[in-house]
């Protein structure tokens, strides 16, 4: 997706294509030069990252089938995680970023049940109804 300049732009001639990242290599396409600059979602803690400032934030939600029981919750915590089946992102993730995003126990230290881990967007969509993925 190719972005049209604006005429307000401090930039002229300057083009702005938004790219996906996939899950599953969140700092692959900035390593190769793939991408110049990237927006990712914290933690991010990588010696060969420089951080620029905070450009949005936004609560955690998690994301259920229709018909979820915890879906159906006015909220939830994280240690309800320990009653569902979480799916986390294979691949080249770092496992801070994983223990953040896919906690493998809650804060009072019961476990979080895992499903197969997913490389894609779609592969998570499309899995069995009682597995889960916070976001």
């Amino acid at each position: 997706m190719v972005w049209a300049e604006r005429p307000w732009s401090p930039y002229p001639g300057c083009e702005v294509e938004a790219q996906e990242v996939r899950l599953s290599d969140p700092f692959g396409p900035i390593r190769r030069g793939q991408v110049h600059l990237q927006v990712s979602e914290h933690p991010v803690i990588e010696p060969d990252m420089a951080l620029g400032p905070l450009m949005l934030t936004q609560r955690r939600v998690l994301m259920v089938p229709a018909g979820h029981p915890l879906g159906r919750r006015a909220s939830v915590s994280l240690e309800d995680l320990a009653e569902a089946t979480l799916l986390p992102v294979a691949g080249a993730v770092p496992r801070y970023w994983l223990d953040h995003h896919y906690p493998r126990q809650t804060p009072l230290g019961r476990p979080v049940p895992h499903g197969r881990a997913s490389s894609y967007w779609k592969e998570l969509l499309r899995a069995p109804r009682h597995h889960l993925d916070p976001l």
